[in-house]
């Protein structure tokens, strides 16, 4: 039997401060049209990894005027990607450590669920329970309120004479539904 992991989703998201982003002189200095084609470009790298550092193939995988791509690809914006080894695409280091972030947590998570999980099915094969959670203590307010119901509920004497007139006068409606039915 083959043991394969089904295809985990990338992330939907990377992660950007705001802040930092507007306070950055660089992009402040960009043109409307250059900050556009900038995250044009960090949308596409962070969902298929890259963007070909040709402007002719650049335009068309982002469905842009190719002229507006020439004119706008300038070192503004490429200094925030780097050319892969080997390669003609570039790729946004940036987004790659948070790939690599995000991917590291999902590991670190999976490998804390199987560690628990197998202390669960030991402790249940050993017939041991595990102590799941811990009593909370009442508050004040709940502790006084639980007082007054107690206060309030009678005594076992009480329940006993309560009781044996409740019984009573059910034997007593059954004795006269029975002495009507017989007398008609």
């Amino acid at each position: 039997m083959v043991n394969q992991k089904p295809h985990l989703r990338n992330p939907p998201a990377y992660q950007e401060y705001t802040s930092n982003r507007l306070a950055n002189r660089d992009f402040k200095q960009m043109t409307l049209a250059e900050k556009g084609l900038y995250w044009c470009m960090l949308l596409e790298c962070w969902e298929n990894g890259s963007v070909p550092e040709n402007a002719k193939e650049l335009s068309k995988i982002l469905n842009l005027d190719i002229n507006e791509v020439e004119e706008n690809l300038n070192f503004r914006i490429t200094k925030y990607f780097e050319l892969i080894e080997g390669s003609t695409d570039l790729i946004c280091p940036e987004l790659e450590k948070q790939r690599e972030n995000y991917k590291w947590r999902r590991e670190a998570q999976s490998r804390g669920g199987k560690k628990g999980g197998e202390r669960t099915q030991q402790a249940n094969r050993d017939g041991k329970a595990m102590l799941e959670g811990k009593l909370k203590p009442m508050s004040r307010v709940e502790n006084h309120s639980v007082k007054i119901i107690r206060s309030g509920l009678p005594t076992g004497e009480q329940l006993d004479h309560d009781a044996k007139d409740w019984v009573d006068g059910y034997q007593e409606q059954e004795r006269k539904s029975l002495i009507g039915k017989f007398s008609k």
